[in-house]
């Protein structure tokens, strides 16, 4: 399962973004694939379209939101 392990590393884009490392093959990054959505393990080659490829920006999920408008559903069935 370590193949599917990443370090959370500031990322190539600046301090704002994260790269993922991978654990077992270090120098190797989650990158979006040039030209497409796809998400591809590859090799840091120190270009800039790689550095633009293998940062991501980290946002807030939507756990919380999910939680509570669950919580209203399953009340709103329970009493009316």
């Amino acid at each position: 399962l370590t193949d599917a392990k990443f370090n959370e590393k500031t990322g190539f884009a600046g301090s704002d973004t994260v790269s993922l490392e991978s654990v077992s093959k270090p120098g190797w990054y989650l990158c979006r694939k040039s030209g497409s959505s796809e998400i591809i393990l590859a090799q840091n080659d120190n270009s800039e379209q790689f550095r633009k490829n293998a940062s991501f920006i980290k946002t807030k999920g939507l756990s919380k939101i999910l939680k509570d408008l669950f919580l209203f559903t399953l009340l709103f069935f329970f009493f009316f």
